[in-house]
């Protein structure tokens, strides 16, 4: 980090939320991820009028798309890609730029970008992850459009449910997880990283259960990549 970036985050942090930023990044942090459902038996909010969003699946033709509103993202989007059971869907403007994308998974999904740990998936049902909104877009006809295409979608693939977890402290991402007709569980899976490179997870025992084989290797904690630096 260049000392502009860190005297930009240290004026809208603050001096006491800078710090606590600090060492959750490097010494201690610790995210509680609250799992929710949406049943996919429901209707979807129908907009009442056209509009000229387009949503087609995720493919490396799309990938220069993403460059206006999420260049950050190209490089784990083309690791996506390369996941079995993983899929994306894209919403483009008349002007041919993402301006939001979802990912989910048919089957157990090893988060190796982010959260690192496993997400079970429980048939007939899917694991939506990766949802991401451009800011100028945010509470926009996009998202209505959006989820009749992606229910309808899943619908049709023979899925019932969609699983999500949040952060429990993105307020604006629960938000609109509830917005798309998703209910809590009552589950929370809790992700600890030490020093910056040693990551922990501990998983309730609904989504223990759910892991079937791979809980005996995973355990209620695991070791994850160390030595290796996390976001």
């Amino acid at each position: 980090m260049n000392p502009r970036d860190l005297a930009g985050k240290v004026k809208r942090k603050g001096l006491s939320g800078s710090l606590h930023h600090l060492c959750a990044r490097y010494l201690y942090g610790q995210r509680h991820l609250l799992w929710m459902e949406r049943d996919l038996t429901l209707e979807a909010p129908r907009l009442q009028r056209q509009h000229h969003w387009r949503y087609p699946p995720i493919g490396r033709e799309l990938l220069p798309a993403f460059e206006r509103h999420f260049p950050q993202h190209r490089a784990v989007i083309g690791d996506l890609l390369e996941e079995a059971g993983v899929q994306g869907l894209a919403a483009l403007d008349d002007e041919g730029n993402i301006c939001a994308f979802v990912w989910y998974s048919d089957r157990d999904y090893y988060d190796r970008h982010y959260y690192r740990c496993w997400f079970p998936v429980t048939a007939p049902g899917v694991y939506l992850f990766a949802v991401e909104v451009a800011p100028g877009h945010r509470g926009s006809a996009l998202i209505l459009g959006g989820q009749e295409h992606l229910w309808e979608r899943l619908r049709t693939a023979g899925h019932q449910h969609a699983r999500a977890v949040v952060d429990a402290r993105n307020a604006r991402a629960r938000k609109l997880l509830e917005h798309l007709g998703f209910q809590p569980l009552g589950w929370q899976t809790r992700v600890f990283t030490l020093f910056g490179c040693l990551r922990l997870c501990h998983q309730p025992p609904a989504v223990r259960d759910q892991l079937g084989s791979q809980s005996g290797s995973l355990a209620w904690y695991r070791l994850q990549h160390p030595f290796r630096r996390f976001p």
